[in-house]
């Protein structure tokens, strides 16, 4: 009776010490896993050192793609305003704070920024392709040299945002506000900029051939050596904007507002101006190759050699 007793006292002994050793463990597992997180967070891996370790022996598996870009999108959705070279491909950050957030070189292809708060940001250099940014918050952003094709920016706002030499082929920048933004030597190909609001905007050197413009503001615009070849300016408001040596050839500018409108050295070969507004507008050495004069004339528009 006594060894029993003896042996059931040192098994619930036994049992007692398994118990602690098993919390002990269980509690350094947790420390470690812990710290591990935290590294993580604080060294997320930019795209360029991702595409470094997949040339590695070492290699790296969809997962760990997979986990670097949660790490970074942990990252912005807390706030942390240094995500440069960002892997935050197909993200959702839709209305999330990143005021003056650094995302130069960041990947947001396909990424849901939707109502984001994006003023004053850094993105130069960063690929947005076929982002959503409807209703964003892009104010005196720096997108220079960013990559925007096919992206959505419904309504968002860009005024005095920083575009030169991006790339918004295929956008839909409908009803945009783009007032005073520089888009020198920006592409924007078959762009939707249809009501877009360009009052002031700097867009010298930009291509904008087959963009729709339909009654989009471009009142007191640069669009000096931009190229406009069959592009849709129906209805579009251009007053006192600067289109010298622009390349207007094929565009359609009927019903448009031309009034006080630099043409000098313009290429407006066989465009449509039916029923534009030319007051005060006049064409200088400019190449007029299918435009009726008569009806130029009549519409208010002066002839100079």
């Amino acid at each position: 009776m006594i060894e029993l007793e003896k042996i059931m006292s040192e098994t619930k002994n036994n049992k007692m010490m398994q118990r602690i050793i098993m919390m002990a463990i269980l509690m350094t597992g947790l420390f470690f896993f812990g710290a591990g997180q935290v590294k993580a967070q604080e060294n997320c891996k930019t795209v360029a050192e991702v595409k470094a370790l997949e040339k590695t022996d070492l290699g790296l598996s969809e997962f760990g793609k997979s986990k670097n870009g949660e790490c970074w999108l942990t990252k912005a959705k807390a706030l942390d305003k240094n995500l440069s070279g960002a892997d935050l491909w197909a993200a959702d950050l839709i209305k999330a704070d990143l005021t003056g957030a650094d995302l130069s070189k960041a990947n947001l292809s396909g990424a849901n920024l939707a109502g984001a708060n994006l003023k004053g940001a850094k993105l130069n250099g960063a690929n947005l392709g076929m982002a959503t940014l409807s209703y964003a918050m892009l104010e005196e952003a720096d997108l220079t040299g960013a990559s925007l094709d096919f992206a959505v920016l419904v309504i968002t706002n860009l005024s005095k945002a920083r575009l030169t030499n991006a790339s918004l082929r295929d956008a839909n920048l409908t009803g945009a506000d783009l007032k005073d933004a520089n888009l020198t030597g920006a592409v924007i190909w078959n762009a939707d900029l249809s009501y877009a609001v360009l009052t002031g905007a700097k867009l010298t050197f930009a291509n904008l051939s087959k963009a729709d413009l339909t009654k989009a503001n471009l009142s007191g615009a640069d669009l000096s050596k931009a190229i406009l070849t069959a592009a849709n300016l129906s209805g579009a408001n251009l007053s006192k904007a600067n289109l010298s040596k622009a390349n207007l050839s094929f565009a359609n500018l009927s019903k448009a507002n031309l009034s006080e409108v630099d043409l000098r050295f313009a290429d407006l070969s066989f465009a449509n101006l039916s029923e534009a507004n030319l007051t005060g507008s006049s064409v200088s050495r400019s190449t007029t190759k299918g435009v009726d004069f008569d009806d130029w004339k009549k519409l208010g528009g002066t002839v100079k050699d």
